[in-house]
């Protein structure tokens, strides 16, 4: 018997942003998909500075992250240490991605994911608010 493999969401996430609709539609997805989460937190604006922001946003995805494992889904929490692109394409490529989901509430990251979308083979999911997904 064939078991099917696991299915693998990426979720590109700019850190000066307080944004966290993607986060959440790729939870709720992966909680229906029985798929795993890969959260990839990166910073998109690198010369302006809003520790507040950056903490906060971190000290939330860490909420969310134990939250969804206590529920039993896999998900895991990386950190970029290299530029946009290559943290995006390698992740795909290590990670077996089969979808990508952000929220469109950043404008760096809707522009960003737009201009790195014909090197990519997964599927890109637009989240526009709570409960409102767009599929480029």
């Amino acid at each position: 018997m064939n078991v099917p493999s696991q299915r693998n969401i990426l979720v590109p996430f700019n850190i000066r942003c307080n944004d966290l609709n993607g986060v959440y539609h790729a939870l709720a997805l992966a909680e229906r998909m029985q798929a795993k989460v890969i959260i990839l937190a990166i910073d998109l604006n690198e010369k302006r500075t809003n520790s507040h922001i950056e903490n906060w946003v971190h000290e939330a995805l860490r909420d969310l992250v134990q939250s969804a494992c206590q529920q039993g889904l896999p998900v895991s929490y990386h950190i970029a240490q290299n530029g946009f692109e290559k943290e995006i394409t390698g992740l795909i490529a290590e990670e077996n991605i089969d979808l990508l989901v952000f929220g469109a509430g950043d404008k760096l990251m809707a522009d960003a994911m737009q201009g790195l979308r014909p090197k990519i083979g997964a599927q890109l999911i637009t989240v526009r608010e709570k409960g409102t997904a767009h599929f480029v």
